[in-house]
C-alpha cells in the first residue's frame, strides 16, 4: 500500500526526475554513433552540413530565426573555406576533451585540440561545424537550440524532457553579462557583414563627459558583452555529455585559456584534473571520478553564477561611483560641508552646458536601461527555473530528489542569484533617482541663470543711473560753452568769470524746473488713471 502511495504521489508531480534515468538502459548506444547529418545525407544529398544540421521535423522546438542565425553566423562556404586553406583559425587551440566511465579503460585527452584536431577526435571542421557534422540525433536535437542561445546572448536555466521519442534530458544554462575592462579587445567572431558576434561600448562618457580632461587619459572603460552556456545531455545517469561555451575575448591574460589548462594537465599528477567547466576547480581524475549528471550541472553553475555575479557587482559598483564623478561635472551646485553652493557659470556657457547635460543623462539612462535588460532578463530566468524546472532536482515526496550536498549547492545557486536581484535594484534605483533627478538640476541651473541675470540687470541699472545724472548735469555746461562760443557782442554779457558762473545756475535751475514738471506731471497722470478706475 505504501509503495501504490508513493507511486502516486510521484506521478502527480508536474516536473519529476524520471526514475529511468537512475540506472543503465538497455538500449542500442552503438545506433547513436552515426552523425545526425549522416542520417539526414541519405534523405537531402544536396544540403550541406549546417544545412542538415538545422534540418528538423515540426516537433523540434528549435525555432525559424535559431536557424537563420546559426546560418548567418556559420555560412558553409566560409567553413569549407576555411577548413581547405587550414588559416591560423584552425591551429588555434579551442577545445578540451574528456571521455571517462566507471571503469579506467578509458580515452582521455591530456592535450588541448584545435579546431582541426577535434573535428578528428569527433570524427569529422571548425567550431560549431564540428559539433554539427558529429552530432548524434539525440545531441543535434539538443544543440541546436543551445548554440542559438548562445549566439543570441540570452539568457536561461532550464531542464528538457522530450514528450516523444526516446526519453532522454538536457539540463541547460546561458548567463549573459557585461564584463567592464580599461581597455578595448574587440570580438575576432564575425557575423558575415563583419559586425562582432559580441558587441563592446565604450562608457568612459559616464566619468568623463565631453570637456573634461579625463577624457585625455589613455585607458577608457568598455563593457563587454559575454557569455557563459552550458549543457548536460544524456539517456541515464550513465550515459551522458556536457558542452561548454565561454566568452574569453576580453581577457587575453585569463587563466582560462584552453593553452593554460593543457599546460596545467601537463603538470598534474594523473590522479588529478583541473576542471575547465568548472573554472579550474582540482577535481579527481575524470577516469576515476565520474559524477551524476544533475550533480555536475549543479556544481558548474554554482561556480559559473559566482562568477558573473562578480562581473555584475564590478559593474554596478562603478556605475554608481561613475555617475556621481559625471553628475558632479554638470551640476549647477556643489556641496561643501553639508551646505549647498552655487558653482559660477560663464553666461555664455551656460545654454552649452545645459544641453551637454541633457546629452549625458539621456547616454547614461540608455546605458543602464541596457544592463537592466539583460540582468533581468538573468534573474527572470532563475524565477523561472524556481517555479518548474527545479522539481527534477528536488521535489517534495519525490524518490529522485538529490543528495544533501546537492541541495545545499541548490541553495548556494539560490542565494547568488538573490544577490543578483539586489544588484538589479540598485540599477532601477539608480536609473530612477536619475530622471527625477533631472528636472530639479534643470531647474537649479535655470535658477542659477536667472539670478545671474537679475545681477546683471542691477549693475546695468546702476551704471545707466550713474551715466544718466552725468549726463543730465552736463547738459548746462554744454549750454553755457555752446552760448560763449559765439562771436563777441552776441550776447550782452561781460566776458569775465562772474558770466559764466551766473550762466551755469541759471541753466541748472531750468534744467531742474524742467525735471520737477515732468515729473508732476507724471505723477498727476497716473493719480487720474487711479482715481478713474475706482470712479
Amino acid at each position: 500500500m505504501g509503495s501504490s502511495q508513493a507511486t502516486s504521489s510521484h506521478l502527480s508531480l508536474p516536473y519529476h526526475w524520471d526514475p529511468e534515468f537512475s540506472t543503465r538502459r538497455n538500449l542500442r548506444y552503438q545506433d547513436q554513433n552515426k552523425p545526425y547529418v549522416v542520417w539526414q545525407r541519405d534523405i537531402n544529398p544536396g544540403l550541406n552540413t549546417i544545412a542538415l544540421f538545422m534540418n528538423h521535423d515540426d516537433s523540434d522546438p528549435c525555432p525559424y530565426q535559431a536557424n537563420s542565425k546559426v546560418f548567418n553566423f556559420c555560412p558553409a562556404a566560409r567553413c569549407v573555406e576555411a577548413f581547405r586553406s587550414g588559416g591560423n583559425d584552425l591551429k588555434k587551440p579551442i577545445a578540451l576533451l574528456s571521455d571517462s566511465e566507471s571503469t579506467l579503460k578509458s580515452r582521455h585527452y591530456k592535450k588541448a585540440l584545435t579546431a582541426e584536431e577535434l573535428y578528428e577526435a569527433l570524427n569529422k571542421p571548425w567550431s560549431v561545424l564540428a559539433l554539427a557534422a558529429t552530432a548524434n540525433n539525440h545531441e543535434a536535437y539538443v544543440l541546436r537550440d543551445f548554440i542559438y542561445h548562445h549566439l543570441a546572448f540570452s539568457a536561461m536555466i532550464r531542464v528538457e524532457l522530450p514528450s516523444e521519442g526516446l526519453s532522454t534530458f538536457a539540463l541547460c544554462f546561458h548567463l549573459p553579462f557585461y564584463a567592464l575592462r580599461n581597455c578595448k579587445r574587440a570580438d575576432k567572431r564575425k557575423w558575415p557583414d563583419q559586425q562582432p558576434l559580441r558587441q563592446v561600448e565604450d562608457v568612459s562618457f559616464v566619468k568623463s563627459p565631453a570637456g573634461n580632461n579625463l577624457n585625455s587619459a589613455p585607458k577608457q572603460d568598455h563593457l563587454h558583452e559575454a557569455q557563459i552556456s552550458c549543457v548536460v545531455t544524456g539517456w541515464d545517469e550513465t550515459v551522458w555529455e556536457a558542452y561548454f561555451f565561454i566568452d574569453l575575448y576580453y581577457d587575453e591574460e585569463t587563466a582560462e585559456n584552453i593553452e593554460d589548462y593543457e599546460g596545467q594537465m601537463k603538470q598534474l599528477p594523473e590522479q588529478l584534473d583541473a576542471d575547465p567547466l568548472m573554472k579550474g576547480t582540482f577535481v579527481g581524475s575524470a577516469r576515476s571520478c565520474v559524477r551524476k549528471p544533475r550533480e555536475y550541472f549543479l556544481n558548474i553553475l554554482r561556480v559559473r553564477v559566482r562568477q558573473v555575479k562578480k562581473e555584475w557587482r564590478y559593474v554596478v559598483t562603478r556605475m554608481e561611483e561613475d555617475i556621481k564623478v559625471g553628475k558632479r561635472f554638470y551640476s549647477p551646485c556643489s556641496q561643501l560641508d553639508g551646505q549647498v553652493r552655487p558653482i559660477r557659470f560663464d553666461a555664455k556657457d551656460a545654454r552649452s552646458t545645459r544641453k551637454k547635460f541633457l546629452h549625458w543623462t539621456d547616454k547614461v539612462i540608455e546605458l543602464l536601461r541596457k544592463l537592466i535588460e539583460k540582468l533581468d532578463e538573468t534573474v527572470e530566468a532563475r524565477e523561472k527555473f524556481n517555479a518548474g524546472s527545479i522539481g527534477y532536482f528536488y521535489a517534495p515526496g519525490a524518490s529522485t530528489n538529490i543528495s544533501k550536498t546537492d541541495h545545499k549547492t541548490l541553495i548556494c545557486i539560490n542565494e547568488d542569484f538573490a544577490e543578483l536581484a539586489g544588484l538589479l535594484r540598485k540599477l532601477e534605483l539608480l536609473k530612477d533617482k536619475i530622471c527625477e533627478d533631472i528636472p530639479r538640476d534643470i531647474s537649479l541651473q535655470f535658477a542659477h541663470e536667472n539670478n545671474e541675470s537679475a545681477i546683471f540687470q542691477q549693475a546695468t541699472a546702476r551704471d545707466v543711473k550713474v551715466l544718466t545724472w552725468v549726463t543730465f548735469h552736463s547738459i548746462p555746461f554744454a549750454l553755457v560753452a555752446a552760448l560763449l562760443s559765439t562771436r563777441a557782442g552776441f550776447l550782452p554779457l561781460p566776458e569775465n568769470p562772474w558770466s559764466l558762473i551766473i550762466s551755469l545756475l541759471i541753466m541748472e535751475i531750468i534744467v531742474w524746473v524742467t525735471l520737477m514738471l515732468y515729473r508732476l506731471d507724471m505723477e498727476w497722470t497716473v493719480l487720474s488713471s487711479t482715481v478713474g478706475s475706482f470712479s
